[in-house]
């Protein structure tokens, strides 16, 4: 479980490192270092008897020629429908699926350039813009849960990094906000965070992160560093994101980019 291990999930503000193939330089993958960013790459057209999405304008002539990817799901579960087109000023609707809750779309941009370290060496950037859409009530709750668990996680990820083991002290809560203003100060450890707002409270070697839902529900996060005594009802929310970053192919739920180098006299090309 990545909070349990103190390491850092989507949201927060730490990259996972990843090898590039190409050897000599390192790439990274970086996900999203707030709130999730949204796109608005299609709308929602739910006038046929299946779902259809369809491409904003701005999506046709700001990424022309670029990989569109959707994915569709029931609240809860993993995608189980989508597909995968080039977008063009011809591309039609994109099919959805019957009864579905949610999808995620995603955009592709892929682009190479000259690095600036190694003569000779090229670096493949791609990066995924994705937004999250609702087809339903249950699939619009559903997103809210896992944009206010990747918050959740990130709150407790920023306390946990900066636990002093010699003291058995978490930072501040007040320190923690002024150097991440997205965050809110909870001023006592059953105090509720805001709707739609990741809240922080620490106290000791415990801290407890929580975010706010439209329906009263208050996501949460309790960790004691020194009993490693854990409290939460996001756990299988965390899991899910972690497995989306960790395998190659999942569906993408917040903005990401990566990086690799080939080529050159440290890289032997791919």
């Amino acid at each position: 479980m990545v909070l349990a291990a103190s390491t850092v999930l989507a949201g927060s503000a730490s990259a996972a490192s990843a090898k590039g193939s190409g050897g000599g330089v390192s790439g990274s993958i970086s996900i999203t270092k707030s709130q999730p960013v949204v796109h608005r790459f299609v709308t929602v057209d739910a006038s046929a008897p299946a779902t259809r999405l369809r491409l904003a304008p701005l999506t046709r002539s700001r990424y022309a020629d670029r990989e569109i990817q959707w994915a569709c799901g029931l609240a809860g579960e993993p995608p189980s429908s989508g597909g995968a087109t080039t977008i063009s000023r011809t591309t039609g609707p994109l099919r959805a699926g019957r009864a579905q809750d949610y999808c995620l779309v995603v955009v592709i941009v892929r682009s190479v350039r000259k690095s600036r370290t190694f003569l000779g060496s090229t670096v493949d950037f791609v990066r995924q813009r994705v937004q999250a859409v609702a087809l339903s009530p249950a699939g619009r709750a559903y997103i809210s849960r896992v944009w206010g668990a990747a918050a959740v996680s990130r709150g407790a990820d920023l306390a946990l990094a900066g636990y002093d083991p010699a003291t058995r002290a978490m930072p501040a809560a007040s320190a923690l906000v002024r150097e991440h203003p997205s965050l809110v100060e909870l001023s006592g450890v059953d105090v509720a965070a805001p709707v739609g707002q990741a809240g922080v409270w620490t106290g000791g070697a415990r801290v407890r992160a929580a975010y706010g839902l439209a329906d009263g529900t208050q996501l949460y996060y309790d960790r004691d560093q020194v009993t490693k005594a854990v409290a939460s009802n996001v756990l299988d929310d965390l899991e899910m994101l972690d497995e989306t970053r960790r395998y190659t192919g999942a569906p993408a739920w917040f903005d990401s980019w990566t990086e690799s180098s080939r080529g050159g006299e440290h890289g032997h090309g791919r």
